[in-house]
């Protein structure tokens, strides 16, 4: 997203992977034959890589968002980063008992999260909120177009915990270095499944909820953070917008967690409801589903269980 009056303010042979740092945060980013993700030190993803907010038409290889190649080929042009461009803003935030906290690359942390990598393609970030414990794990495969998110709250204390709220969203530029254009076509196209469309691309990216019970937000007054005005529902259409998924949790009683699965998907054109991309019937030429396990996650629904002492 361009700068605006909105803004006050991502194996085997074949798989490469970068590791940067710097002196005090670990910044990584995974590469695999469709997608680079970059994952930053508290689990937001952009990888900034120790180096300044990037500016329009600097090159974000070192610190790229979420770069497709749909050939599989592993070739990431910065032309193809759904989200670095213009100022780059993803989050997810955890609200506890009506206040929240957030962790962004556009906006820094402050939920204490912290991150290592876990394997090739994968990442784990842990932090705190409010006495309930957040433990995020993202993944992809190596021949996919799919990040999966899998995140456990549990709550720390010896009491319980109420109107607990979780989000996740970005802002999608698909057609930036391509055309130029920061405008998206937007849409809820199911219960807990928000598209973005670049229409100079085709390309899409979605939120899609494996849990279920998300609400699924189009939001033109960007940056925004807090899980609790999202559960409301907004579809605000059109536009240089950004798009989440919200979800709430009414309680966790002492030692109780709850889990929440979503996905992000990168396709060539935009995906329709009931689309085999969706429903894990027929995985896309560049996705499987079965491989990030996430039949078993969506019949799971929120999980809830007492952790044994």
């Amino acid at each position: 997203m361009k700068i605006s009056k909105y803004a006050l303010l991502m194996m085997a042979a074949g798989v490469a992977i970068t590791l940067t740092s710097t002196k005090a945060l670990a910044q990584y980013t995974l590469s695999g034959n469709y997608l680079q993700v970059g994952v930053g030190a508290d689990g937001s993803i952009i990888n900034p890589s120790g180096s300044a907010t990037p500016v329009a038409g600097q090159s974000y290889s070192s610190h790229p968002g979420i770069i497709w190649d749909g050939s599989g080929s592993g070739n990431f042009s910065v032309n193809n980063d759904f989200i670095t461009p213009g100022t780059p803003f993803q989050m997810y935030s955890l609200g506890v008992n009506g206040n929240y906290g957030y962790a962004s690359y556009y906006a820094g942390n402050t939920l204490g999260a912290t991150t290592i990598q876990t394997g090739p393609l994968s990442t784990q970030t842990v932090g705190s909120y409010g006495g309930l414990n957040y433990v995020q794990n993202l993944s992809f495969g190596a021949n996919n177009s799919i990040i999966n998110f899998s995140v456990t709250l549990t709550n720390a204390t010896t009491g319980t915990l109420n109107n607990i709220a979780y989000a996740s969203g970005f802002d999608p530029d698909p057609d930036v270095y391509q055309h130029g254009s920061y405008f998206t076509t937007n849409s809820i196209i199911a219960p807990g499944i928000v598209q973005a469309t670049g229409p100079l691309t085709t390309n899409s990216i979605l939120i899609q909820d494996l849990t279920g019970g998300a609400v699924a937000d189009i939001v033109a007054s960007w940056p925004t953070y807090s899980p609790y005005g999202l559960l409301a529902g907004i579809n605000n259409g059109d536009g240089d917008y950004s798009i989440f998924d919200a979800w709430s949790i009414s309680s966790l009683d002492a030692g109780a967690s709850a889990t929440i699965s979503y996905n992000y998907i990168i396709n060539s054109t935009p995906v329709k409801p009931g689309d085999p991309i969706l429903t894990g019937t027929v995985p896309d030429s560049a996705s499987t589903l079965a491989l990030l396990g996430c039949a078993m996650v969506a019949l799971a629904g929120i999980r809830r269980r007492r952790q044994m002492a």
